[in-house]
């Protein structure tokens, strides 16, 4: 049997005679999955991928930056961190319902519409922040409140709190949309033996993004300070200057959110989707097309037409092998029937629980040691910290320094840790790596927690720098990346956004939590709040706490994560992972290791 040939497309192309020649959908399945797999489709969706995780993961994390800048400006008590908590909150708070909207909605009516309509939310509420205004300020020279002191954010028109509280919820829903399509569209494109390593590379875009934030905010800080140099006669110059920095810092994140908005309006809907849940082949075939490439044509025809005709070729080399009825029988499964029925709300508990803990864990550790905290970061390094009560302070080398030490101890070490994973998840277990990463992480809290309790009365702290540091690496090289791309292999097509929706949405629950627990929980008599946190051991208690949740996502992960690879280490297809335990709630699987891991030889079946 040979495929049409047409001279205005490739030759692979399927078409309804070919569908009806092949006899049902399952061979149109079959042939389009092949041209996935065979495809050089990869770069193309890995960068708009990439790019707008990229951009989401900036504009997220650059709050880290501009808040104390924002103190510094807007609000006179700069070492009161309740009012930047709160802005912390309402973007968390809106990731939480953008990862929840737009994951359910990319089941419902497609991957393409939704990740469109994030990014435009993305783009307009980052607008609506660094447009955000006091509004007319009254100078009234003779006044008791003389410009040089003048409280920007009790004497405008406006309320520029709000505004900035309001719009950074609004960016936040953009942001919660960029975790469940684009994983699971560089998922779904992806080829089996590179889906591991593409959606690595996309996360390792946050640790980039994070860095690209802090050396954005050098180098803008270094421009301004030129313009506006420091004069302590005039600290509204200081103030000015400073309001111009935070708007740049963060408005520059819309150049790769621009760019990425007109790729992804190029992009078309996900084969897979188009296959499982429209239930259309031809259409499927049409959009695995736009990403071929015309200069592929000769080389997918010979490709496709020697695996159709040639019995005696081994499937493996493209995974055709597993991508039969019963798979796709498996998407069309009703709620009930696959995860109460087959039991396979197991995996769902365990990829949502897993970055629940993980996200507790960390926030709470982290919470005391991030940049709202300068005065934290400036003591671990310095051994002293400046007085962000005095309104005729130097900002400049705060701000610089600042990123600086953030370079160091969080940018540098996430990135290697990332990079890393790129390179070896191939070659490692999935299953294996989360739960042990979950472990050793836990150890390297508990380590740092008894070192800062130890040299707190010295405030000899520079092993605590080094631990941290190894800590950031920890967690960027296992956890992070891991509860990021499980959840988009692990679901059928027909629900794997939602399932990775609600996996993320549980995370960022579970960081909003940590967020109250540091805040509010007092630590001691003369512990308020996390910005006095410091000034007590109770710090190195927090570590420790945080390493609990980490020791039972370890847990968690070991149990109710299923194996995404073979024992050979070879990815298993999105096809094979759609099958989920195939068995009554329950029961025992009818694979001799569907659901198994191995662990010190032996056989396990978890519940």
């Amino acid at each position: 049997m040979h495929l049409p040939h047409f001279a205005w497309r490739p030759a692979w192309f399927l078409d309804d005679t070919v569908l009806k020649r092949e006899g049902s959908t399952s061979q149109g399945r079959k042939l389009t999955c092949q041209a996935l797999e065979l495809g050089s489709n990869t770069f193309s969706v890995t960068l708009v991928a990439a790019l707008g995780f990229f951009t989401g993961s900036y504009i997220l994390f650059t709050s880290g930056t501009v808040l104390p800048m924002l103190g510094y400006v807007y609000w006179s008590n700069a070492t009161d961190s309740s009012l930047s908590t709160a802005i912390n909150d309402a973007t968390a708070a809106g990731a939480t319902i953008g990862m929840l909207f737009f994951g359910f909605m990319a089941d419902r009516f497609g991957r393409r519409k939704m990740y469109k309509f994030e990014l435009i939310i993305l783009m307009a509420g980052t607008l609506g922040v660094i447009m955000s205004s006091a509004g007319y300020i009254p100078f009234d020279k003779s006044s008791q409140k003389s410009p040089q002191s003048i409280d920007y954010g009790s004497f405008g028109s406006m309320d520029i709190y709000s505004w900035l509280t309001f719009w950074r919820f609004v960016s936040g829903i953009g942001i919660g949309g960029e975790y469940p399509l684009s994983a699971v569209i560089a998922s779904e494109y992806a080829p089996t033996a590179k889906r591991s390593r593409i959606l690595a590379l996309v996360f390792a875009m946050q640790a980039f993004a994070i860095a690209t934030g802090s050396i954005v905010s050098l180098i803008v800080t270094s421009v301004v300070q030129a313009r506006y140099p420091y004069d302590a006669a005039d600290p509204v110059l200081s103030a000015k200057a400073i309001d111009q920095i935070w708007r740049w810092v963060i408005g520059l994140g819309l150049i790769p959110a621009a760019f990425t908005a007109l790729l992804r309006f190029t992009i078309p809907e996900s084969p897979r989707y188009t296959l499982d849940v429209l239930n259309d082949p031809q259409r499927a075939s049409e959009e695995t097309d736009k990403l071929k490439g015309w200069n592929r044509e000769f080389e997918l025809e010979s490709s496709c037409e020697a695996t159709l005709l040639n019995d005696d070729k081994d499937p493996s080399s493209i995974r055709i092998d597993a991508m039969d009825d019963t798979s796709d029988t498996k998407q069309h499964l009703s709620i009930k029937e696959y995860f109460w029925v087959q039991g396979n709300w197991r995996h769902l508990a365990g990829t949502s629980l897993s970055w629940f803990l993980f996200d507790f864990a960390t926030y709470t550790a982290s919470n005391p040691m991030s940049l709202n905290e300068t005065s934290t970061l400036d003591k671990f390094w310095d051994g002293s910290a400046p007085d962000l009560s005095d309104p005729n302070r130097n900002e400049y080398p705060i701000l610089t320094d600042n990123a600086k030490h953030e370079l160091i101890i969080d940018n540098l070490p996430s990135i290697l840790g990332s990079l890393l994973l790129v390179f070896f998840i191939t070659h490692v277990k999935r299953k294996l790596l989360t739960w042990t990463m979950f472990v050793a992480t836990g150890v390297l809290l508990i380590i740092m927690g008894v070192t800062l309790i130890e040299t707190f009365q010295s405030q000899n702290f520079g092993i605590n720098i080094g631990i941290f540091a190894l800590i950031k690496f920890s967690v960027a090289f296992g956890v992070a990346p891991l509860t990021f791309l499980l959840p988009a292999e692990i679901f059928p097509t027909k629900y794997r956004a939602s399932c990775y929706a609600i996996s993320a949405a549980l995370g960022k629950i579970g960081s909003l939590l940590a967020l109250a627990f540091v805040l509010d929980v007092t630590f001691g008599s003369d512990i308020t709040s996390s910005s006095e946190l410091f000034k007590s051991e109770w710090l190195g208690y927090v570590f420790i706490i945080s390493a609990f949740p980490m020791f039972l996502g370890a847990v968690v992960s070991w149990l109710w994560i299923p194996e995404v690879q073979e024992q050979s280490g070879n990815n298993k297809t999105l096809e094979e992972l759609a099958k989920g335990r195939e068995q009554p709630n329950g029961g025992r699987s009818s694979l001799p290791t569907e659901g198994r891991s191995s662990l010190f030889g032996r056989r396990y079946s978890p519940w």
